[in-house]
Order: C-alpha cells, then structure tokens, then sequence
C-alpha cells in the first residue's frame, strides 16, 4: 500500500499553533486573500507528524488562494474532537462540479475551468491525500461550482506512548 510508504515521525504537538504559522505565511503571499485560522484558544494537541500535516495544510491553504482568484477570507477550523481532529479549509473560489470532485485527489488530477490559467502541478491533492491515509486519517471534499469548496481533513489523535 503506497499510503503506508510516508516515513512518518509521530510526536504531540500544537496544531493549532501550527496552522497559524502556516495561516500567517500564506497570508503574505497574497495581497487580495487572508487566511484565518479559527481554533481553541488554548490549542489542540495532537500526536502525529507535523511535518507532513503542515505540508498538507500548507497544500490546502494554496489551493484555496489559487482556485479563488479575486480573493477573500480562507477559514481554517481545527476542531479537536474525542478520539480525532478535525480541520476544514473553507473557500468561497471557484468550486468544483460533481464530477471534477470525484477525481481531485488523484495524481495530476486538476480542476481549472475552462480559459483559466492556474499555476500547479495536479499533485497538491494527492499529496494530501496520501498523508491523511498514511495517518489512517481522511480528506474529504464539498464544493459546487461558484460557491467554493470546504476540504475537510480528519486526523486520528494517536495516544503518545506516554499515556499510554
């Protein structure tokens, strides 16, 4: 199973606090979007990699400014609940149709509308996708055309071996 095959270096840490640092350098890409980050004050302590989830948090808040062209406010929850985190990255770009939704997470699968020139390589999605399973985790899309898309990233909170 080539989900398994991400090195993964599970180890507690602040989610929220990393999606804001994440939230703070997309923000300075761009001078018509903000992004922000809507989370517990006090944090959200997870045990998995940080690395590969800021790299697919950092792949979901690209997404959001590229696919929204005239720019606005990217929302991210980080919700922790029982036994997993949920995050969502809410836009209101482009959208996508029924059909564009049912590949998106495939390899070089993009979906630009037509007379639309939008930078990316089509691997953003994948990427996500493969570290959500390599955490037995998931990403999920809804989205129709015009009204923008809500990704939606659920992380099992692995119990660190300390508590145990």
């Amino acid at each position: 199973d080539p989900a398994r095959e991400l090195p993964l270096q599970r180890q507690e840490f602040d989610l929220a606090a990393l999606a804001r640092d994440l939230a703070v350098a997309q923000s300075t890409k761009s001078s018509v979007h903000e992004v922000e980050v809507r989370a517990p004050a006090d944090g959200v302590l997870l045990t998995a990699d940080p690395r590969y989830l800021g790299r697919a948090l950092s792949d979901l808040m690209d997404n959001a400014i590229k696919y929204w062209p005239e720019g606005g406010t990217v929302i991210v929850e980080v919700r922790p609940r029982d036994t997993d985190v949920v995050i969502r990255v809410i836009d209101r770009g482009l959208g996508m149709t029924e059909e564009q939704k049912a590949r998106i997470f495939g390899r070089f699968q993009r979906a630009v509308p037509e007379g639309l020139r939008i930078a990316g390589t089509g691997i953003g999605l994948y990427s996500v996708k493969r570290i959500a399973d390599a955490h037995e985790g998931t990403i999920e899309a809804e989205s129709e055309p015009g009204l923008g898309s809500t990704f939606i990233l659920t992380i099992p909170n692995a119990p660190s071996a300390e508590s145990q």
